[in-house]
């Protein structure tokens, strides 16, 4: 019964109160109140075998997803996250999205911790934090500091007290962290949201959230529209060329495209807003281009997106959680039923076999490292 509750809720949409209703139809007498515990306690052992799987499965992949959408928890507007590859998703759900928040799921969401080290101090200085701050910081020595209460009493006491300079320390510490102790990530694709920019050195934005920008350009005359009209057909052209080229790259190749790329961005353009736009997209060159120096990397974040619509689908039905258990076990059993759906097992029978303690079925991981060795060899 614990098993169809989680089956039903999650890959099917039903809320409690229609499971309720279709026991009572299969003679089964259950309460709501009965299925919210089943549905929201003992799931520890399920949340350590899928995180299992996500590290597994960023370290098998060429590329990790992130992108995020709204939420409801407690009757507050919140944030889900989505951390994505071919074989493994991961949902969070937190107050409000920040780099601090990204930076914890991209470690799967197992809680922010602060490593003080060289890189973090050059993180700092490059973002605008002054250097006698940074120099304070220094002076904690290279460490890690297990939590963020603990860190800001640190930081109140070197006198680092403004919320900025706080936060960029703890991003960096964090970040830092992560990329000495959290899953290897190879590179990371996203839309051009903040949060998820200078996370990691190899970044390649979504080409779709690019063109977006300009298929929702507004324009009145029909010389402004035959110049959009014109704008956006290069680009079109230069995506097909991008997609040839994951197939045969090419150093030389490779040239051409980055000065096509050039030519489109600083072509000529009558309409101010335009020529700003096409000025934000040149800003955007190596996220855009990153894929001509790694070819095996996806030109959009649709992996990410197709996941996200479950979360979306979910929010428009059940709406939001209301206590803490709830809100975990959603996000475990959202982020089970898509892993278990790219790896080709049914989540149902998954369940059966985890909470009857059977284990007849072998672990998440284990066949995402059997799927990626041919891959990684």
């Amino acid at each position: 019964v614990k098993s169809l509750i989680h089956a039903l809720s999650t890959a099917s949409n039903l809320t409690r109160a229609n499971m309720v209703g279709l026991f009572k139809a299969l003679d089964i007498s259950i309460s709501k109140a009965t299925v919210i515990n089943m549905s929201t306690k003992e799931l520890d052992k399920l949340e350590q075998e899928h995180l299992e799987a996500f590290i597994a499965s960023i370290e098998s992949s060429p590329i990790t997803h992130i992108d995020d959408t709204g939420a409801r928890h407690e009757g507050r507007n919140c944030s889900t996250t989505v951390v994505s590859t071919d074989s493994v998703a991961l949902f969070n759900t937190s107050e409000s999205k920040s780099r601090l928040n990204a930076i914890n799921v991209l470690g799967g969401a197992q809680g922010l911790k602060f490593l003080i080290d060289d890189g973090a101090i050059e993180y700092i200085k490059a973002h605008r934090i002054k250097t006698i701050h940074a120099d304070r910081v220094k002076t904690l020595g290279n460490r890690l500091i297990e939590s963020e209460e603990e860190l800001e009493s640190e930081l109140n006491r070197l006198n680092l007290t403004g919320k900025g300079t706080q936060r960029t320390i703890k991003e960096a510490l964090a970040l830092s962290h992560l990329k000495s102790y959290g899953p290897r990530h190879r590179a990371l694709m996203s839309d051009a949201a903040k949060q998820f920019i200078d996370l990691f050195k190899d970044h390649s934005n979504c080409w779709f959230h690019e063109n977006k920008h300009y298929k929702e350009f507004i324009v009145v005359s029909d010389p402004e529209k035959e110049e959009l009209a014109r704008v956006r057909e290069g680009f079109k052209d230069f995506f097909q060329e991008l997609k040839a080229y994951k197939l045969s790259p090419s150093e030389e190749l490779a040239k051409e495209l980055e000065d096509k790329f050039d030519e489109l961005v600083t072509q000529d353009v009558k309409n101010p807003a335009l020529r700003n736009q096409l000025k934000q997209t040149q800003l955007r060159k190596d996220l855009l281009l990153l894929v001509l120096k790694l070819p095996d990397i996806p030109l959009t974040n649709n992996e990410v997106e197709r996941d996200i619509r479950k979360k979306v689908q979910k929010r428009k039905i059940s709406f939001g959680t209301r206590s803490e258990a709830g809100k975990k076990a959603r996000d475990l059993m959202m982020s089970l039923a898509i892993s278990c759906r790219k790896l080709d097992v049914s989540i149902i029978e998954f369940l059966l076999d985890r909470l009857q303690e059977l284990n007849q079925l072998p672990s998440l991981a284990q066949i995402v490292r059997t799927r990626a060795s041919p891959v990684l060899a």
